[in-house]
């Protein structure tokens, strides 16, 4: 689902274990509900989302995920997500908002990937943002921070 492939309509790969890479760099979803609903895959390969070298592939033209409210990512398990640089923690706190609803795993699954990168401050803000979702939906606020 890369180099521009493009989905329109309902992309349901609810239960998939592909047993290797997710590929979908350059992919475009703007169109389509993605539902990756309890997926799994070895590695993420999709672009735009992490700090890369110049000319390496997370500079390729980015994937284009759905609009917000059709990315399901509720118990989408992948063990790495593949980058050359750092993950960019903050693109992807963007990338989980496109959620319909804040379910906690992908919070949960993205900080261990990012903590496994070296990047335990990272991590440590992946965190702080599900703990924040958490609490406003509860109806409270988010948590002061010094």
């Amino acid at each position: 689902m890369s180099d521009e492939f493009t989905a329109v309509g309902e992309l349901n790969l609810t239960g998939a274990h592909l047993g290797a890479d997710f590929f979908c760099r350059n992919g475009k979803f703007a169109e389509a509900l993605l539902n990756l609903t309890d997926a799994s895959a070895t590695t993420l390969v999709d672009s735009g989302l992490n700090d890369g070298a110049a000319g390496s592939p997370e500079n390729s033209p980015p994937t284009v995920w759905p609009e917000p409210g059709r990315l399901i990512l509720d118990g989408f398990a992948h063990g790495r997500i593949s980058s050359r640089g750092q993950i960019n923690v903050s693109r992807r706190l963007d990338w989980l908002a496109l959620q319909p609803r804040t379910p906690f795993r992908p919070y949960l699954q993205l900080a261990t990937i990012v903590r496994e990168s070296g990047d335990s401050k990272g991590a440590l803000r992946l965190l702080e943002r599900m703990e924040d979702v958490r609490r406003i939906e509860e109806g409270h606020g988010p948590v002061a921070r010094t």
